[in-house]
C-alpha cells in the first residue's frame, strides 16, 4: 500500500513537472488524455459571450434557488468580514508595533466535477467569501465536461467573467506556475479528486491553497428524542458522496441504531443500482454510548460535520473542541450548510478539525507585521537583542544592533 501510495504521487509530480516545464502544450495533452477533449490553448478560456448564453439556458427555478443561497452566504461571511480585526497599531516605550491586513491579489477557484458533473455551490462557497475579502482578480477553472447553465449562473451572479476549461492536476500546476495562456494565481481554492487534492498538495509553497479535502464525513450526538428516518437520511446524505465517505453515529438508545440500521439497509438495497457503493459496514460507525463518551470520541475524531440532536444541546456544544461545522437541533441537517445557510461548505476533513478551520473570509486575508522604533528604544532593548542573537551565533545580526548604539 505504501509503495503504490509512493508511486501514485510520483505520477502526480510527472504531470505538475511537465506542466511546468512545457506550459500550455503539456495542458492540452492531459486535457485530451484525461477528459477526451482537444483544446488549443486560444480556448482555454471562455469568452465573456459563452459564459452569458450558457448561464442564460439555467433552468429559472434553479437560478431563484442560486440567487437565495448567494445572499445568504453574503449576508453570513459580511457579518464575519465586520467582526475581523483590521489594519491596527500601538505605540508603547519609543515603539510602534502594527499588522496591515491585506487580501490576496490572484485567485483561481477550482470547481469540481463529478458524478453529477456540475457543483454551482463550490462556486459561491469559494467566490463570494473571498469578493468581501476584497480579493480583485478571480478566475473559475473547472473540467471541460463541468461547463453547465448552472455552473456558468454562479459564476454570472458572483460577477466572475474568467472562467477556463480545464481540470485535474493539470489546471492545478497551470494556475500555481503560470503559463502563456494561464495567469500565475497566488492561492487556488476549492475541492477535487484525489488528483488534484495530491497536486494542492505538492504545490503549497509555490502557491498557497485553502485545505487539504478529504473524504466527506459526518458525526451525529443524538438522544432518544432524535427521529430514526432523519438520522438514516442524514448520514445516507453524507456517505453517498463516495465509497471513502464516513458517518459516525453516537447515542444511548440501542433501539434507536438499530431502527437506523434498518431503515439505511432498506435505501441501500433499494439504491444499488445508482449507489453501488453505499455500505452500512464500510462506511458507517454506531456508538451505544453515554453523552460523556460521544464528546469524547467526537474530539478524536474531529469529524467535518457534526449533528446534535440532543436535550443537552448547549452542554454538548460546549464541550465541543474539534469539529468543521456543527449543526444543531433536528432541524438543521447538514444539507442546509451544504447549499445554502451560509457559512462555507469547504470544511476540514480527516482530522484536520483539530488544527485547521474551514474556508471563510479569512482565507483570504494576509497579515503583515510593522514594527518602528525609535533612538531610544532601540539603546533600551540593544543589549538583550544582542545577546539573542550571539547565544545562537549569528554574529552580523548583533553588529546589525550595535552600529547603531554606538
Amino acid at each position: 500500500m505504501i509503495n503504490e501510495h509512493i508511486m501514485y504521487n510520483k505520477n502526480i509530480s510527472k504531470i505538475l513537472e511537465k506542466v511546468k516545464n512545457k506550459g500550455d502544450k503539456a495542458v492540452t495533452d492531459y486535457t485530451y488524455k484525461f477528459d477526451k477533449i482537444r483544446l488549443s490553448s486560444a480556448s482555454f478560456r471562455l469568452t465573456p459571450k459563452q459564459v452569458n448564453e450558457l448561464a442564460e439556458k439555467t433552468p429559472q427555478k434553479l437560478k431563484t434557488a442560486i440567487k437565495n443561497a448567494a445572499r445568504n452566504i453574503e449576508y453570513f461571511h459580511k457579518q464575519e468580514y465586520q467582526r475581523i480585526k483590521k489594519t491596527w497599531q500601538i505605540k508603547t516605550n519609543g515603539k510602534i508595533l502594527g499588522q496591515i491586513i491585506n487580501p490576496v491579489d490572484n485567485l483561481c477557484v477550482y470547481i469540481a466535477g463529478g458524478k453529477y458533473a456540475f457543483y454551482p455551490s463550490i462556486v459561491l462557497m469559494s467566490v463570494i467569501p473571498a469578493k468581501i475579502a476584497g480579493v480583485k482578480n478571480i478566475t473559475i477553472t473547472t473540467p471541460p465536461n463541468n461547463i453547465t447553465p448552472s455552473v456558468m449562473y454562479a459564476a454570472k451572479i458572483t460577477g466572475v467573467n474568467t472562467v477556463y476549461r480545464i481540470g485535474g492536476p493539470q489546471a492545478v500546476a497551470a494556475f500555481a506556475f503560470g503559463t502563456k495562456t494561464i495567469p500565475k494565481a497566488d492561492m487556488i481554492v476549492g475541492p477535487g479528486s484525489s488528483y488534484v487534492t495530491e497536486s494542492k498538495r505538492q504545490l503549497y509553497g509555490i502557491t498557497g491553497i485553502d485545505l487539504i479535502a478529504g473524504p466527506s464525513e459526518v458525526g451525529i450526538i443524538c438522544d432518544e428524542t432524535a427521529q430514526p428516518k432523519q438520522l438514516a437520511y442524514d448520514l445516507l446524505s453524507q456517505i453517498e458522496h463516495s465509497p471513502d465517505a464516513r458517518g459516525y453515529l453516537f447515542c444511548s438508545s440501542v433501539g434507536l441504531i438499530n431502527k437506523v440500521k434498518k431503515l439505511i439497509e432498506i435505501e441501500i438495497k433499494e439504491n444499488r443500482s445508482s449507489l453501488p457503493y453505499l455500505s452500512l459496514k464500510k462506511q458507517l460507525s454506531f456508538y451505544n454510548c453515554s453523552t460523556e463518551k460521544a464528546v469524547e470520541e467526537v474530539n478524536k475524531i474531529a469529524p467535518e460535520h457534526l449533528q446534535i440532536i440532543h436535550k443537552k444541546e448547549s452542554y454538548i456544544l460546549s464541550r465541543i473542541k474539534n469539529a468543521g461545522a456543527v449543526f444543531l437541533g433536528k432541524y438543521t441537517p447538514v444539507v442546509t450548510g451544504d447549499y445554502y445557510a451560509g457559512p462555507s461548505h469547504t470544511l476540514p476533513t480527516n482530522g484536520t478539525a483539530r488544527f485547521s478551520s474551514g474556508l471563510s473570509v479569512q482565507t483570504f486575508l494576509k497579515k503583515i507585521s510593522v514594527i518602528r522604533y525609535s533612538q531610544s528604544a532601540l539603546i533600551k532593548d540593544a543589549s538583550n537583542i544582542q545577546e539573542l542573537a550571539l547565544s545562537e551565533g549569528l554574529k552580523m545580526h548583533a553588529k546589525s544592533i550595535k552600529v547603531r548604539v554606538e
